[in-house]
């Protein structure tokens, strides 16, 4: 919670048009790692959920416990999943795992990448600052506040 206060602190500051436009610019990147990552979850799941409930499969099927339609997750199964109200449950309870499973997996990966992406550019930000350190007409507030984003961003990234 710590680290997302602090994102949100980040984007609520004031800053100059130059630091903004590289804040939104990691954003975009992060935000098309999230649209990459819910579109490989929606195509695994039509490859591996809805396409076998037609018939059409990819896998080459050679497990013994998949008898008549297979199903997503291969495992031998307690109950016989050849008739039809236990395939179907069966085949509903393995969609909501994979989904719920792809979704954090993705979930965790997106955040860390978002993460990483805004101290990237919160580091090039300050970068660009000290750059521009001795334009600056009170210098020793300048540093001061250069400094303590320096430490903020260290404590932030380990």
């Amino acid at each position: 919670m710590p680290l997302i206060d602090m994102i949100t602190r980040d984007w609520i500051k004031t800053k100059i048009d130059t630091e903004r436009n590289v804040m939104l610019r990691q954003a975009r990147i992060s935000r098309s790692f999230s649209m990459c990552g819910g579109l490989m979850i929606l195509s695994t799941l039509i490859f591996g959920l809805i396409l076998p409930c037609f018939g059409l499969t990819l896998r080459h099927v050679t497990n013994l416990t998949d008898p008549g339609k297979p199903l997503p997750i291969q495992s031998y199964y307690l109950h016989d999943v050849s008739k039809s109200p236990q395939f179907e449950l069966t085949l509903l309870i393995q969609g909501v795992g994979l989904t719920l499973s792809g979704l954090t997996y993705t979930g965790v990966d997106t955040f860390l990448g978002l993460l990483i992406l805004h101290i990237c550019g919160q580091m090039e930000n300050l970068h660009m600052r000290l750059t521009n350190l001795g334009k600056d007409t009170n210098y020793k507030a300048a540093v001061k506040k250069n400094v303590n984003d320096h430490v903020r961003l260290i404590r932030l990234s380990s």
